[in-house]
């Protein structure tokens, strides 16, 4: 009597789930840096985007801003510089939204640009200049939303 059993033994179905174990850890690691570099460009563009906003919403009338908080680098502010004196403050700002970045993105630095009438670009002093927006990701990836002194907009 001559038996053949067909099938796997148990040592052969635990190699396969090990490799499959091991694709799975590499392609998820993958994905989620894939996922967080999206994340962090469609950040960049919704900044640059604002700041055209910004920009398009101050010539020839009251001078708009973006702030971002030293303290919570997650979201920025637009608001109106009723007072032209180049900040965000409790009298003479006005809040118009506050926009909230994704949880993998964070800003690397505070910053307060405000536009003036012309289109150029105010620091917190008044000061006509370039003005750049860093952002990162959690994996260490930076992007870079520049204003120059003419009021271009790029990002890099």
């Amino acid at each position: 009597m001559d038996r053949k059993i067909a099938g796997f033994s148990l040592f052969e179905v635990l190699i396969v789930i090990a490799i499959i174990s091991i694709l799975m850890f590499f392609s998820i690691n993958w994905y989620l840096r894939y996922q967080s570099q999206r994340l962090l460009q469609q950040a960049a563009n919704n900044i640059a985007n604002e700041l055209g906003w910004i920009k398009a919403q101050s010539i020839g009338s009251v001078p708009h801003g973006i702030f971002i908080d030293d303290n919570n680098r997650r979201r920025y502010i637009i608001f109106r510089d009723n007072n032209l004196d180049c900040n965000r403050n409790i009298d003479g700002s006005e809040d118009i939204r506050t926009v909230n970045l994704p949880n993998t993105v964070n800003a690397t630095a505070g910053i307060v640009i405000t536009v003036d009438r012309r289109g150029y670009p105010l620091n917190a002093t008044c000061g006509l200049g370039m003005q750049t927006i860093r952002l990162r990701e959690d994996f260490g990836n930076e992007k870079e939303v520049i204003i120059d002194r003419y009021g271009r907009i790029r990002i890099q």
